[in-house]
C-alpha cells in the first residue's frame, strides 16, 4: 500500500503568496451549499428581514430604518472552516459571519463582492447582510453563499520583511510582486497613459529624445509601499525622479541594457508620479519595456536553499541588527591605517556592492577597522560575509575584555587559526569565494564595545571583501537583516492551520516531520497537532533543556504521556515520525523505532490544528523544515520505515510526481 493512500496533510517549500504557504494535499475544495436560496431566485424564503423590504424583477433591497439587514442561520462544525462569499451589486452592504444575530459574535465580513474563510466556534452559524444607510436606502446583494472548505494551506504571519537564500544561492528578500501598474510600457500604442515633455517621441514602439533640453516622459504608476522599477536603456543614459515625498531623484542609469530599482511610495493622493529623464540637456535617450509592479515582502514565506540543493521552510525567531549600516556607503565605521572602496565586487545578493577593505599603513598593529557598539550585557551573535581579494590571515579583536576573538583566520582556505576561548566559531560557504563567519560570546559591561577587524595583519596592502555586517542578540546567527543608517528588526515566523479538524484523525495517526533546528536553551521548540490548547494535542518538542533531546507528547484533557529520546545530533536534517493509537505509541527517528510505549490508551481528542508551536502560542518552532505529513492511520513498521528510512525514496519521489501535476505556483 502506497503511503500516498494515508497521508491527509503534505506540507513542503511549495507555492505561496503573502501570508500563506500552500499545502500540497489536500487539494482545496468546497462542500455541500449550505445557504438557502442564496441567489433570492424571485422570493426571500429562508432569510429573515429586519427593518429592510425586497422587490424583485428586478432584485431590490430597500431600508425601512437605518443598516437594514437580512439574515439566515445554518449548522455548522465547530473546527471546521467555510468560505461566505457573494456579489455585491448596488449599494453599502456589510456581510457577517457571525455566531449570534448581531456583530457582536463577528468571525468576519466582507464589504465588496469577494469571499473570506471563517472558522466555526459555535454549532449555529449566522449570516448577517447589512445594508448601510438611512431608511429609503436601497441596494442589491446577490449570490450569497457558504460552503465547507477543505485546506491545509498555512497561514504565515511575520509583518515584515526577511531576507533568504534563492534557488540561484542569492541572498535576497522573499517577495512576491504583483501586477503590472503601467500602461503602455512598450508603447507599442504611441504615447498612451503617458504625458510626454517637450522633445520626445515613440519611434518604432520606442521612447526617444534628441535631448534639446533636460525632459522627462511620465505617467502615474507608484503604488503604496514599495515598486520594483524596470526599464531598457536602447541608446543614451537616464534618470530616475519620483514626487514623494518630495520631488526627487532616484537613480542614474548611465549605461545600457535592463536596469532595476525599488522605489518607495507612501500612497498618499493620486499622483504618484514616475518620471523618467535623459541625462542632461543635449543628451539624448531611447527607451523600452518600461514596468512597475508593487512589491510586497511582510508575511511572504521563505522557501530557503542554503547549502544548495533542496528547499526548505524557514522559520526564525525575533531578530535586530544593532549595526546600523550594515552594507552601505556609510558604514559608520572608522578607519585606522586601512582603506575602504564601495560597490568592489559582486556580493552574496548578486549585485556589485561589496566592499573593499586593505590596509594602508605599515604598522601591522594599529591596521584596525573599529566599530563602536552600544548594547547592553547579554550574549550576542556576530556575523558577515567575507572574501580574500589577496589576504590570507585576518584578526578581529573585541574591547570588551580585550580579547583577540579569531587570531590568523585563513578567508582562502577558511581555515580557522587560533581562538579565544568558548568562542563558537562558524563559517557558511555561499559560493563564489563568499563565506559568513559568525561567532557567539556573551558581553558584560557592553556599552560602547568596540569591534575590530584586520584585514592581514601580517601582510600590508592586502585585502579583504566584505558584505553585510550584523550583531543580534541571541545564542546563533539568523538571516541577514540589512540596515541603513537605524537597526532594523525582523519579526518572527508564525505558521498556523486551524479549522482542519476533518484531516486529521485523533484516535491515531502520525506526525512526520522532516527538519532540523539549533540547539536554545531559552525555549523549546515545537510543532503540534492540538485543539486550539495544550489540553488535547499530539506535539513533537526540540527540548531546551538538553542538547538534541527531543520529546513527543501525547495529551489527553491535560494528562500527557511523555517520550523521550536522545538524538545523535537535531541540528542537521533528520526524519522523525510520532505514532498515536491507544497502546502503540512511537517515536521513529530515520528509519528506526528509538522509544515504544504499548501500555497507554490515552488518546487525545478534538484535534483542529496545525501549528509551529506547542498549541498554545508559545513554544515556537525556529528552525528549517523540509517536509511535514500527517497521516489519519497509525501506519504499519514497513511504512514507518519507508517514511523515516534514508534509503526510503519511494514515497518521497511518488510526492514529487504528484506535486509536479498540481497547478500550485508562487503567486
Amino acid at each position: 500500500m502506497s503511503l500516498l493512500d494515508d497521508v491527509s496533510i503534505v506540507v513542503t517549500p511549495n507555492g505561496y503568496k503573502a501570508g500563506e504557504l500552500y499545502a500540497v494535499v489536500p487539494v482545496p475544495s468546497e462542500g455541500a451549499e449550505e445557504i438557502t436560496n442564496g441567489d433570492f431566485d424571485g422570493n426571500t424564503t429562508g432569510w429573515t428581514e429586519v427593518n429592510i423590504n425586497t422587490t424583485f424583477s428586478p432584485l431590490l433591497f430597500t431600508n425601512t430604518a437605518n443598516n437594514g439587514s437580512i439574515r439566515q442561520n445554518f449548522t455548522t462544525i465547530v473546527g471546521r472552516r467555510y468560505k461566505l462569499s457573494g456579489d455585491i451589486v448596488s449599494g453599502a452592504w456589510t456581510l457577517y459571519a457571525s455566531t449570534s444575530t448581531s456583530t457582536g459574535g463577528s468571525l468576519g465580513s466582507i464589504t465588496s463582492s469577494g469571499s473570506l474563510i471563517f472558522t466555526a466556534t459555535t454549532t449555529t452559524t449566522y449570516i448577517l447582510c447589512y445594508l448601510i444607510g438611512a431608511s429609503g436606502t436601497e441596494g442589491v446583494t446577490n449570490n450569497i453563499s457558504v460552503k465547507e472548505y477543505t485546506s491545509a494551506d498555512m497561514d504565515v504571519t511575520r509583518a515584515t520583511a526577511a531576507t533568504r537564500v534563492d534557488e540561484n544561492g542569492l541572498v535576497n528578500y522573499a517577495e512576491v510582486l504583483g501586477g503590472e501598474e503601467v500602461t503602455n510600457g512598450d508603447f507599442a500604442n504611441g504615447e498612451t497613459g503617458w504625458s510626454f515633455s517637450s522633445g520626445w517621441s515613440v519611434v518604432n514602439e520606442e521612447a526617444t529624445t534628441t535631448g534639446v533640453a533636460l525632459t522627462p516622459i511620465s505617467q502615474s504608476v507608484l503604488v503604496n509601499g514599495t515598486n520594483r522599477l524596470t526599464f531598457d536603456v536602447i541608446s543614451g543614459g537616464a534618470f530616475v525622479y519620483t514626487n514623494y515625498p518630495s520631488f526627487s531623484k532616484k537613480g542614474d542609469f548611465l549605461t545600457l541594457g535592463t536596469h532595476t530599482i525599488d522605489l518607495e511610495s507612501d500612497g498618499v493622493g493620486t499622483n504618484q508620479l514616475l518620471y523618467i529623464y535623459n541625462n542632461g540637456a543635449g543628451n539624448s535617450l531611447t527607451l523600452d519595456n518600461v514596468s512597475v509592479k508593487e512589491v510586497t515582502r511582510d508575511n511572504v514565506p521563505r522557501i530557503d536553499y542554503t547549502g544548495g540543493g533542496c528547499p526548505h521552510i524557514l522559520a526564525e525567531p525575533q531578530r535586530t541588527n544593532i549595526i546600523t549600516y550594515s552594507n552601505s556607503n556609510n558604514l559608520n565605521f572608522a578607519l585606522d591605517n586601512v582603506s575602504m572602496a564601495y560597490n568592489s565586487v559582486v556580493s552574496p545578493d548578486g549585485t556589485t556592492n561589496g566592499i573593499l577593505f586593505k590596509q594602508t599603513g605599515t604598522n601591522n598593529s594599529n591596521s584596525a577597522y573599529n566599530y563602536g557598539l552600544t548594547t547592553a550585557d547579554g550574549t550576542y551573535t556576530y556575523s558577515i560575509f567575507l572574501k580574500s581579494s589577496d589576504s590570507e590571515s585576518i584578526r578581529i579583536y573585541s574591547s570588551n575584555g580585550a580579547v583577540t576573538l579569531v587570531q590568523n583566520f585563513n578567508p582562502q582556505t577558511m581555515t580557522e587559526g587560533i581562538l579565544a576561548g568558548n568562542l563558537n566559531l562558524n563559517f557558511q560557504d555561499y559560493g563564489g569565494g563568499w563565506f559568513r563567519m559568525s561567532f557567539t560570546r556573551t558581553l558584560s559591561s557592553a556599552a560602547n564595545h568596540r569591534l575590530s577587524i584586520y584585514p592581514d595583519r601580517n601582510n600590508t596592502q592586502k585585502g579583504l571583501y566584505i558584505y553585510g555586517i550584523q550583531v543580534e542578540v541571541g545564542s546563533y546567527p539568523t538571516s541577514y537583516i540589512p540596515t541603513s543608517g537605524s537597526t532594523v528588526t525582523r519579526n518572527q515566523d508564525i505558521f498556523t492551520r486551524d479549522g482542519i479538524g476533518s484531516l486529521i484523525n485523533s484516535t491515531e495517526g502520525v506526525l512526520f516531520v522532516e527538519a532540523k533546528t539549533t540547539y536554545d536553551s531559552s525555549t523549546s521548540r515545537r510543532i503540534t497537532l492540538s485543539d486550539g490548547s495544550t489540553s488535547n494535542r499530539v506535539s513533537l518538542e526540540f527540548d531546551e533543556t538538553t542538547e538534541n533531546v527531543i520529546k513527543a507528547f501525547i495529551t489527553l484533557n491535560g494528562a500527557s504521556e511523555t517520550l523521550v529520546y536522545t538524538a545523535p545530533n537535531l541540528s542537521i536534517f533528520n526524519k522523525i515520525a510520532i505514532k498515536w493509537k491507544a497502546n502503540d505509541f512511537a517515536i521513529w527517528f530515520n528509519g528506526s523505532a528509538v522509544v515504544t510505549e504499548t501500555a497507554e490508551p490515552r488518546v487525545p481528542t478534538g484535534l483542529t490544528e496545525l501549528v509551529f508551536d506547542g498549541g498554545n502560542g508559545a513554544n515556537f518552532f525556529f528552525g528549517k523544515v523540509k517536509q511535514l505529513q500527517v497521516y489519519n492511520t497509525a501506519l504499519t513498521d514497513e511504512q514507518l520505515l519507508q517514511l523515516t528510512g534514508t534509503s526510503g525514496t519511494d514515497f518521497y519521489e511518488s510526492y514529487a510526481e504528484m506535486a509536479s501535476a498540481l497547478t500550485y505556483t508562487i503567486q
